[in-house]
């Protein structure tokens, strides 16, 4: 495995400007925390030392004990090390302060920001949908907001001290996801009919947050954020371009505006079926769009038709790479990449599964090394 160039940041830079001299190598989203450490520990050159050393341990744990540890060691710095010795850019989760957080090791759960409880289980973390922090406008009010300092971007001046010469990525929650993880989603969701006025103040307080979250990300020098909001399902899109234009398009512009005020890009997340809103979404100002969720949407037609509005970030397929061989996983990425010809930046759809064959993986991330243009 190549160890990691020195002007990825550049490379990035250069496709996002629309003057494509390299495609980047790629930039990893995310891996569920088994596969991280079977990567790992197969290719321990893929990240530093002391890191090897630690999945080296874990991997010796009990059953029983090591799957809750190594989720929470997976979403630490060994996604750092992992994510810049395979790739060009590194996300660094943004994380406001707050009096809920809490880590519970004999139930192997813990608490996020926003007060919600989340279990592990097969080595991924499932969010407990009885236990909802705010029902109404009543206890809305009582809710206590995580607060923004400094300390927000601690992730991302780790990374930066450590690989200086990457592209970084600061992520925040967008207004739906944060809303209906507050609210709970089918309460929100129905609430946009029953009590607009209570999803109105929702919103605002969660754009409020993420703009500060943003702020704080550019003085701390972050290249771009990544708004994780998903509008969409499998088939098509979470509500109707109506509902978006109404509730999400404003607030996401202010987010967008943010980021560009202080010299980063903007780039969104948004899983499943989009297509029918992406001409509302360009509207807000995003330079980069992902997944663009290939079995969910024609993700080759969408890159052509919006090769001059927006930088495609897609490719590994992290639905069908289990089921692949080698062979099929490079053809398949290179697809993406021909489509774009060449200005796409190469990432997995969401996190890549704990049943994903690490070979695959592997020939996934060498792919764009094969494109010619």
């Amino acid at each position: 495995m190549a160890v990691y160039s020195m002007n990825q940041r550049e490379k990035v830079i250069e496709v996002l400007d629309g003057d494509v001299k390299e495609v980047p190598k790629s930039f990893l989203f995310g891996m569920q925390a088994k596969i991280m450490m079977k990567f790992v520990n197969a290719y321990p050159e893929m990240t530093r030392k002391l890191d090897s050393v630690v999945w080296k341990i874990l991997s010796k744990v009990p059953e029983k004990d090591r799957e809750f540890l190594v989720f929470l060691y997976s979403q630490s710095l060994s996604f750092i090390h992992l994510s810049a010795k395979l790739g060009d850019a590194i996300v660094s989760y943004a994380a406001p302060a707050s009096k809920y957080y809490d880590i519970n090791i004999s139930k192997k759960s813990y608490t996020d920001f926003f007060g919600r409880v989340n279990y592990v289980k097969d080595y991924i973390g499932w969010r407990d949908e009885t236990k909802i922090p705010v029902k109404d406008e009543e206890s809305l009010e009582c809710f206590e907001w995580p607060t923004v300092d400094d300390r927000a971007a601690l992730m991302l001046k780790v990374a930066k001290a450590l690989y200086p010469k990457h592209f970084h990525i600061g992520m925040v929650t967008g207004p739906y996801e944060a809303s209906h993880a507050i609210v709970g989603m089918v309460e929100f969701l129905t609430a946009i009919y029953e009590n607009p006025s209570f999803v109105e103040k929702v919103l605002d307080g969660v754009t409020k947050l993420d703009v500060e979250l943003v702020k704080v990300l550019g003085e701390n020098g972050a290249d771009a954020i990544i708004m994780g909001d998903d509008y969409g399902m499998q088939e098509r899109a979470m509500f109707s371009e109506d509902v978006f234009s109404r509730l999400f398009e404003k607030r996401d512009k202010k987010i967008v505006k943010t980021a560009k005020r202080m010299g980063m890009y903007a780039f969104l997340h948004s899983c499943g079926n989009i297509e029918v809103l992406l001409h509302k979404i360009i509207k807000c100002g995003f330079d980069v769009i992902h997944p663009l969720q290939p079995g969910a949407m024609n993700t080759v037609e969408v890159i052509k038709k919006y090769a001059d509005v927006f930088v495609p970030m897609t490719g590994i397929d992290v639905q069908a790479i289990p089921f692949m061989s080698v062979e099929e996983t490079v053809k398949d990425v290179l697809k993406y990449i021909n489509a774009s010809s060449g200005r796409i930046i190469v990432a997995p759809t969401n996190a890549i599964t704990n049943d994903a064959n690490i070979e695959n993986v592997i020939a996934a991330f060498r792919a764009p090394e094969l494109y010619t243009t």
